[in-house]
């Protein structure tokens, strides 16, 4: 069996306070096979100083000026290699340190996209997040976040985020595939 490779991509910006957090999260992880790709949009404060501090631990690190979210996430794609993506953005991490391993042992060799259940923490607590199907949420909303999902990576190349939008830059894509 061939032992699967991920790509972990974050996207970064002026986020000093919760960085160092979501690489912590990335790098406990007992599953090893991964690449880190992290996308700064030229942070103004010490959120590059932080990243640096971990440089040794992270594959690809851009920090250059970008327009807006989803074109700093394309350029993530762009320089992924592993065979599927996952997007642990700024703030987000892992709910456990088996993350990685549980997920590569679910992955078959047709999974296109692979998603699992999210866990929201607000200032009045934490909450779960089931995933919905596809086919009956696209239309209202995202049916999974980007934290608890592995694309193909093939995929994700061929249909990059619509950087036009300010928030669901990914809703053509799944509309496209309905």
């Amino acid at each position: 069996m061939i032992r699967k490779l991920f790509s972990i991509i974050t996207v970064t910006y002026n986020a000093e306070s919760i960085v160092e957090n979501t690489m912590k999260s990335i790098f406990s992880q007992t599953y090893t096979n991964y690449e880190y790709i992290v996308i700064d949009g030229n942070s103004t404060d010490d959120t590059v100083n932080i990243i640096q501090q971990y440089r040794d631990k992270i594959d690809i690190f851009i920090c250059e000026k970008d327009n807006g979210i989803y074109d700093a996430m394309n350029k993530g794609i762009k320089f992924a290699t592993g065979q599927y993506i996952n997007f642990m953005n700024c703030g987000d991490y892992f709910v456990n340190n088996e993350v990685l391993e549980k997920v590569s042992k679910k992955l078959q060799d047709d999974s296109a996209v692979i998603y699992g259940n999210a866990i929201y923490q607000t200032i009045v607590g934490k909450y779960k997040v089931y995933p919905c199907t596809i086919d009956k949420t696209i239309q209202r909303r995202m049916p999974f976040n980007h934290q608890c999902t592995f694309v193909k990576t093939e995929i994700a190349k061929n249909h990059l985020f619509d950087t036009s939008y300010k928030v669901s830059g990914d809703y053509k894509i799944g509309r496209a595939h309905v």
